[in-house]
């Protein structure tokens, strides 16, 4: 029981993190990404939390890689929006 749930924890925790640093997103660009909001990404790193499961196949693509897609095609969008 609790012994497990707090390993589980502990490595998605680890692992989030691990995984937005290495692509270089925020807490607050990350949680944009799935609909959450930066506390909650936080919370999720720290382990004081864990997120629906609903979402997790959507952190668990690639892993983070439709976040880290949807962020780069926004900021390319952004950019094609510069002013003439």
């Amino acid at each position: 029981g609790q012994i497990m749930d707090s390993s589980v924890r502990k490595n998605f925790s680890h692992t989030l993190k691990k995984r937005r640093t290495e692509l270089g997103m925020t807490q607050e660009q990350l949680g944009e990404a799935v609909k959450y909001s930066g506390k909650s990404v936080s919370k999720w790193e720290s382990g004081m939390s864990m997120p629906c499961i609903e979402i997790l196949p959507q952190l668990a693509q690639g892993p983070l890689l439709a976040a880290a897609m949807l962020w780069e095609e926004r900021r390319e969008h952004k950019k094609d929006e510069r002013p003439h």
